[in-house]
């Protein structure tokens, strides 16, 4: 297991070896851990969640699902969960941003598996750090869900 801090905010973990399953002995391929507008959210990719995406030869051609349609499917989730709220737009803006999105890749036997990751962040006028929020997406356009973390 590989561990990169992203952020302050996300914590992301990618695993490489088919030795690391979770308990369903589906292969856990990457995480986040986040905390957005006060409540903490985490998010995990399975290769469960990958199966019936677009077959990919990614010597040959280009991915299935682009980074812009990547981020536009990414922009609409987040717009979905979270709401829009006026005080978040600036200039007129769709209210949010994409600041990175990865092609992720990790082997399995033969193969590789591929999802995106996209970081969007708050248009919100002032100075002073910007909320942001981690999504995964499949290749097949499918959003991984953003599940909120209960304190108790």
């Amino acid at each position: 297991m590989k561990t990169f801090i992203v952020s302050s905010w996300v914590v992301f973990r990618l695993f490489t070896m088919v030795g690391d399953t979770t308990a369903s002995s589906d292969m856990w391929l990457g995480e986040s851990v986040q905390t957005f507008m006060g409540r903490k959210y985490h998010c995990v990719v399975l290769k469960s969640d990958l199966k019936g995406d677009p077959k990919w030869d990614d010597e040959k051609d280009p991915p299935p699902l682009s980074a812009s349609k990547a981020s536009r499917i990414a922009i609409k989730a987040v717009e979905s969960q979270f709401g829009r709220d006026p005080s978040w737009t600036m200039n007129s803006g769709p209210g949010w941003g994409v600041s990175n999105v990865q092609l992720v890749g990790t082997a399995d036997g033969d193969k590789n598996l591929w999802f995106y990751r996209v970081n969007l962040f708050l248009l919100m006028s002032g100075t002073g750090g910007r909320p942001e929020i981690t999504l995964f997406l499949t290749l097949g356009g499918k959003v991984i869900p953003l599940v909120e973390m209960k304190t108790k």
